[in-house]
């Protein structure tokens, strides 16, 4: 839906409104869910995909593993805990629901990924929580 310029879901209006906007967007290959099918999907389908993806990829959505992002991140000042803390929440969308469960951490910060659109239920449950919130 992203190669065909769709914003129907939350995911796909922030991808949307970032490549129009100019901003770097990063996408996890293991979020590609159709190149678990390379053995058994239909060949052509599965063609069209992988067009989709270069397509994306061709408005500057850079397309990297998990590993890859947390080797090329830069750390700044922050410990290695908090290090590992952002990379367990690789949602670039954070809702209400999300947030809570960060929450449950019982930390009294939480470091996002640079970019990562918070709605306004997450900033309220980080607020009730009293957990600070930092991008990276």
């Amino acid at each position: 839906d992203i190669a065909l310029g769709r914003d129907t879901s939350v995911f796909q209006c922030a991808v949307v409104k970032a490549i129009l906007c100019g901003k770097s967007v990063y996408l996890l290959t293991e979020a590609l869910e159709y190149r678990k099918f390379i053995k058994t999907a239909n060949r052509n389908f599965y063609d069209m995909l992988t067009g989709y993806e270069k397509k994306i990829a061709d408005y500057g959505v850079h397309i990297v593993s998990a590993e890859k992002l947390k080797n090329e991140a830069k750390i700044d000042q922050l410990s290695i805990n908090d290090f590992s803390e952002a990379f367990d929440c690789t949602e670039k969308v954070i809702t209400g629901a999300i947030a809570e469960n960060l929450c449950k951490r019982n930390r009294e910060k939480v470091i996002l990924k640079k970019g990562a659109i918070v709605t306004p239920l997450a900033k309220d449950a980080f607020t009730n929580a009293k957990i600070q919130f930092n991008f990276v």
